[in-house]
């Protein structure tokens, strides 16, 4: 994730705001967008189910916790020109992953 996020591509991520608010168990299914980290390693977001204070900035064992909830589930969605981060752990430069359908307009 840390790696997207140094590339200016921002993250959308499924999650459980209860966990993420520590706050219990859930099940509370939520979208925010990761944006970047604090310097201790800590998670901001922009939550976007919010009107006020949408930058929000949580500890990141509570991230851990409630993104598993999604099996920590991601929306990337970025420029077709955009440089994506080199996959290092092997999750999206796969022989399947390159089996891409291309959509006419």
């Amino acid at each position: 994730m840390e790696d997207w996020i140094s590339s200016s591509l921002p993250i959308a991520l499924s999650l459980c705001y209860d966990r993420l608010r520590g706050k219990g168990p859930g099940p509370n299914g939520h979208l925010v967008v990761c944006v970047g980290f604090t310097g201790e390693g800590d998670v901001i977001v922009n939550d976007p189910g919010t009107s006020e204070n949408v930058r929000k900035v949580f500890p990141r064992k509570n991230l851990i916790n409630a993104w598993a909830y999604s099996r920590n589930a991601v929306y990337l969605i970025y420029p077709q020109d955009a440089e994506i981060p080199k996959d290092r752990f092997g999750h999206w430069d796969s022989w399947t992953a390159r089996q891409r359908i291309r959509l006419e307009k």
